[in-house]
């Protein structure tokens, strides 16, 4: 039987995602002046106004929020020029930021998680990012859109792009739709509009197989189903941190404890996602399956995971998948503090992996993708 992916992802520019690049670059601002700093950030945006609320163990001064917003804003996009319901030079920004409670820090202090939760990693051989497809596509797509429409200013920030792949029985990729929803000026007519769509589609795809090029026509291509889009952005619509966690996660595996922007580290809604997921593609890069979700959960306080799952497609090894799980179990340290630095993730630029995905930048966070020593630990173990 034939089997149907779909995904999305949004641009830089879309709502959400400024609210979650506000928020990681408040993190990373907290991190220059310490790096032991603890932050949870939360962002609300809307018609020329940012809203940042949530717990830190720094002062954060009403102007630092002040400039870090406009130098956020003014990254993505949102000038006078373009937006100016929402731009850079005169959004108002209001800072409710507190103190992290003492007893989330006492947890923390001594190793332990800084929260409960449930978390998963997910990775495939099917591409390099090792995302799915329809993922990995939707995301180049938003990816270049970025790019191409800084130097085109006919467009806005705002942007969605939504891909559906279907397989044939010999598990043959083949595209079937792809809807764009793409932001811009009021004197963009439609024929620019699709041919810029369509230039758009033919970049994004460029580097995949020569079938997908040679069925381009067969693709059904929708772009801004409703006609037009010349409003965007905050003007029309509310944006809040982690509101796109299925895009940041990856559609192909369950959504765990919360959300990743805006949070340190010790939060193990994040760092405990992000393990997961390095551990995951350490599994598909030794050949131990083509297709794995790994996932670990944690009470607060506590150094040592509750349980960890791993749930496998086309399982190469001798083992099953219990038996996988009770040897990462043995053989690799989940506590909060060794998978922070068996990661390499406390070399991390926050900001710099919230658009696209948290798993789509093998350039601002490589180890993610690659970790030699946990392949070699298990490769030793498992093959």
């Amino acid at each position: 039987m034939s089997k149907i992916q779909t995904a999305e992802c949004v641009s830089s520019g879309h709502p959400d995602k400024v609210a979650d690049y506000i928020s990681d670059s408040v993190l990373d601002f907290i991190k220059s002046k310490n790096p032991e700093a603890r932050a949870g950030i939360e962002t609300m945006v809307t018609t020329n106004t940012v809203i940042i609320a949530g717990e830190t163990s720094e002062v954060v001064s009403d102007e630092d929020l002040k400039q870090i917003v406009k130098k956020a804003l003014e990254t993505i996009g949102y000038t006078r020029e373009q937006v100016p319901s929402f731009c850079s030079e005169l959004v108002r920004v209001e800072n409710y930021l507190n103190f992290q409670s003492s007893e989330i820090a006492q947890a923390v202090v001594v190793g332990g998680a800084g929260d409960q939760g449930i978390m998963f990693g997910y990775s495939t051989s099917e591409t390099r990012s090792k995302l799915p497809l329809c993922q990995e596509i939707a995301a180049n797509l938003m990816r270049l859109h970025d790019i191409f429409r800084k130097r085109r200013r006919e467009f806005l920030p705002d942007a969605k792009s939504q891909v559906t792949i279907e397989y044939d029985l010999l598990n043959q990729p083949s595209i079937k739709n792809i809807t764009l929803a793409l932001s811009h000026k009021p004197d963009v007519t439609k024929s620019e509009l699709d041919a810029y769509a369509y230039y758009l589609v033919r970049n994004a795809l460029s580097n995949y197989s020569a079938k997908f090029i040679s069925t381009f026509s067969e693709i059904k291509l929708t772009v801004n189903g409703t006609g037009s889009f010349t409003q965007c952005g905050p003007e029309t619509d509310v944006g809040l941190t982690g509101r796109k966690i299925v895009i940041d996660q990856t559609f192909a595996a369950p959504v765990g404890g919360g959300a990743f922007s805006g949070k340190d580290l010790t939060k193990v809604d994040r760092l405990g996602a992000y393990f997961c997921r390095l551990v995951a593609n350490s599994l598909v890069n030794i050949g131990a399956c083509d297709e794995v979700t790994v996932g670990v959960s944690f009470t607060i306080g506590k150094t040592k995971p509750d349980s960890i799952s791993v749930q496998m497609v086309n399982n190469h090894t001798q083992f099953t998948e219990q038996e996988v799980a009770n040897i990462l179990s043995a053989t690799l340290s989940f506590a909060p503090k060794d998978m922070l630095y068996l990661g390499h993730f406390d070399k991390m630029i926050f900001k710099e992996v919230t658009n696209y995905g948290h798993y789509f930048n093998v350039e601002a966070n490589p180890s993610e993708f690659s970790n030699s020593k946990i392949q070699s630990v298990l490769e030793n173990v498992l093959m």
